[in-house]
């Protein structure tokens, strides 16, 4: 994959402004940001030896693998977050390792690009899980507006240095202990975590 996609395609088609990437989205994802402040120090210092990398990189807080879309959020109504979060509490969540093997920089036109880790061993587990949490929203009657991503990543942070894809030796282990319902406030750096 060369770019970051939209998880949520052309959106409704109800409104014709603003542009998705600048309205709020709603999504379930992977909190990771504890579980990676540790690992992350010696991966940072060899970004910014190895390529250059001056940006910093995303808060803790902000640190995840989008696991399913669930819509723009100027286009869900409380009884969609309510149906989200439903499925959210009554989904049998079964713990597991995920293994980041790799860090790369995605084209993503002019200006800065993401820098991502990869994962290898477990990337197939945040589909299948995106796969049964989207049959979990669809039995409280609630029709996600996203698709589960095709490459899982976790975006680090953007900066216009380019990071050729590096293996990680050794990979960067997490254990995965549940999803969030996350809304993401798009233009000011910041998370609200509904579920």
């Amino acid at each position: 994959m060369q770019g970051q996609l939209s998880m949520f395609g052309n959106g409704s088609g109800r409104r014709a402004t603003p542009a998705p990437r600048d309205r709020d989205v709603v999504f379930l994802a992977l909190l990771l940001g504890r579980e990676l402040q540790a690992p992350l120090r010696p991966l940072t210092d060899r970004l910014r030896r190895e390529f250059g990398v001056k940006a910093p990189l995303l808060q803790h807080d902000r640190l995840h693998v989008s696991v399913i879309g669930v819509g723009y959020a100027d286009d869900l109504s409380q009884e969609d977050i309510a149906a989200a979060r439903r499925a959210v509490a009554l989904f049998d969540f079964v713990p597991f390792e995920l293994s980041f093997v790799e860090v790369v920089s995605w084209a993503r036109g002019r200006g800065p690009r993401p820098i991502v880790l990869v994962p290898g061993a477990g990337s197939e587990l945040v589909t299948d899980l995106g796969e049964r949490l989207a049959e979990a929203m669809f039995a409280e009657a609630f029709d996600p507006r996203g698709l589960p991503p095709t490459t899982p990543h976790l975006t680090l942070g953007y900066d216009i240095a380019r990071v050729p894809r590096t293996s990680l030796v050794p990979p960067i282990r997490v254990r995965v202990d549940g999803v969030s319902l996350v809304h993401s406030h798009r233009g000011e750096g910041r998370y609200s975590i509904l579920g």
